[in-house]
């Protein structure tokens, strides 16, 4: 059955994880909201529950965490922006936060219109028999067939000060959206992400029909919530045409996921697991480590790709490489002809196995068949060494050793902080 309306924030949800998006919006798992105190400044992390633990023995994800912080961010920022709202306090946390980005915003005394934390689109909504969450949303934009709802941070009409800031905006008229982020450089996008974003561009939609313009500016101010503060303003202006493009492959994403009736049934996509957690998932809430549901388990990457067929086992070489290789093959070719034993060096190993490394040292220039023949190594010489998918699957097998081993650590820290 479709949901009632699709959020920017659910559908990049999908985007980047189905199951997490099924537990969140099917199952109904969520962290409940909490507020923020002065004690979520700098928390005491535990690292064998992956959640913080403040002096009251209270447990916070990095996630409920991460919402406190953002919601007060936004209040402080309302207040500054509009002083009708009371004064913001730039003493607390979250208020020392905006005000290390308060100067990518217009000053509020030079604003001529503005619009905080408005719905978009017009179409109502119908009610939830089942209990809302606070602030739901009412109406709703219908784009691609799919209904979007959510709210926009700011919109400022303030010509002068776009200007003053070096926001390109003709028309005088901007949309801002303010993010919290850990790490700035990980986790801001770039304009040319920010043009493609969805939420962005939903917003864009909405108020260039409903205004009648061909395009909006777009200024995304990311503020650092670490011990030393920073922000960053990325700007990009969002085209009408250009808007419906970007939103159609997620309005079929979101159907797809409309047919999902339990989270069972959901993809998962373990390269997304780092962004819920550490890599080794001791930090995601939902991994079954930790007593949740899922099981995924990261792969090992692209520097390990295990291969069956035969044909397959040969490696890409690079021309530089191959030119090395057949050199060695002709110099071996020589000496076999010559008598030697120049071939005894790669006895045993196939030729890619030959190739391995050699991309590491140049190798010699391949000597004249009339050259002395190679002095014959001692039996007792080291045996080669195993290279090639040989040596590939004895590290994986060795990686799977230490996680096993590792897992039993985790367990056993999981059980002494209980």
């Amino acid at each position: 059955m479709p949901r009632r309306y699709h959020s920017p924030s659910s559908i990049a949800l999908g985007q980047r994880c189905k199951h997490l998006w099924a537990l969140t919006y099917i199952d109904g798992i969520r962290d409940p909201e909490v507020a923020w105190v002065p004690e979520l400044e700098r928390p005491l992390w535990d690292h064998g529950e992956g959640c913080y633990v403040l002096p009251d023995g209270v447990r916070v994800t990095a996630q409920q965490r991460g919402s406190a912080l953002g919601k007060c961010l936004h209040e402080t920022a309302e207040r500054y922006l509009d002083p009708s709202r009371g004064e913001p306090d730039w003493h607390w946390f979250p208020g020392r936060v905006l005000h290390s980005g308060k100067h990518h915003l217009p000053r509020p005394d030079k604003i001529g219109f503005l619009s905080i934390e408005a719905e978009i689109g017009t179409v109502p909504l119908e009610r939830n028999p089942n209990p809302e969450r606070e602030g739901a949303p009412t109406v709703a934009i219908e784009i691609a067939g799919v209904r979007w709802a959510g709210r926009r941070d700011l919109l400022a009409f303030a010509p002068d000060e776009w200007r003053r800031l070096r926001v390109n905006a003709p028309d005088g008229l901007a949309v801002v959206d303010y993010k919290s982020t850990s790490d700035i450089s990980k986790h801001a996008l770039t304009p040319a992400e920010l043009t493609v974003d969805g939420q962005g561009n939903i917003y864009a939609i909405d108020l260039c029909e409903e205004l009648g313009l061909r395009s909006v500016p777009g200024r995304w101010i990311y503020f650092e919530s670490k011990r030393v503060r920073r922000s960053i303003a990325v700007d990009t202006v969002f085209e009408l045409s250009r808007a419906y493009d970007t939103i159609g492959p997620l309005a079929d994403l979101a159907r797809e996921l409309d047919q999902l009736t339990c989270s069972a049934d959901a993809e998962k996509n373990p390269d997304a697991c780092s962004d819920f957690g550490a890599p080794d998932r001791i930090n995601c809430r939902r991994h079954v480590v930790n007593g949740g549901t899922c099981n995924a388990r990261r792969r090992l990457g692209p520097l390990v790709q295990i291969r069956t067929s035969k044909e397959e086992n040969t490696m890409a070489l690079t021309a530089e490489q191959k030119a090395k290789f057949e050199a060695k093959k002709l110099a071996a070719k020589a000496a076999a002809e010559g008598g030697g034993d120049a071939g005894a060096e790669t006895k045993g190993r196939t030729d890619d196995d030959a190739s391995e490394g050699e991309g590491e040292t140049e190798a010699a220039d391949p000597k004249p068949a009339a050259s002395a023949p190679a002095k014959p190594k001692p039996a007792a010489a080291k045996a080669p060494a195993v290279t090639g998918a040989g040596a590939l699957l004895v590290l994986v097998k060795e990686l799977e050793q230490h996680e096993k081993a590792a897992e039993g650590v985790r367990a056993k820290i999981r059980s002494a902080v209980g």
